[in-house]
């Protein structure tokens, strides 16, 4: 499985993400959605968007990238299955 996931955000003028603007804009799977959420979250403070040399809120939409190992996410799938109660 592979694919992206387009984030919307508000870069500060300080240039601090605005972690209350943090949005999924294109959505691939709702487990990468909120690890795309979490991994802007967390992104270090940017150089702000500038307006005639002043600094200025700035809105982005970024994509995030996934390739997930088929094996891997087949057998994890496997084991979640086969603990099925009698």
């Amino acid at each position: 499985m592979d694919g992206r996931v387009f984030v919307a955000f508000v870069i500060q003028k300080n240039g601090k993400i605005d972690k209350e603007s943090v949005k999924v804009h294109e959505s691939l799977w709702p487990s990468l959605d909120k690890e795309a959420v979490r991994l802007i979250k967390g992104m270090p403070i940017w150089n702000p968007g500038k307006n005639k040399g002043m600094p200025e809120k700035v809105q982005m939409i970024m994509p995030v990238f996934f390739k997930i190992n088929e094996a891997l996410h087949n057998k994890k799938r496997r084991k979640k299955k086969s603990k099925t109660k009698f």
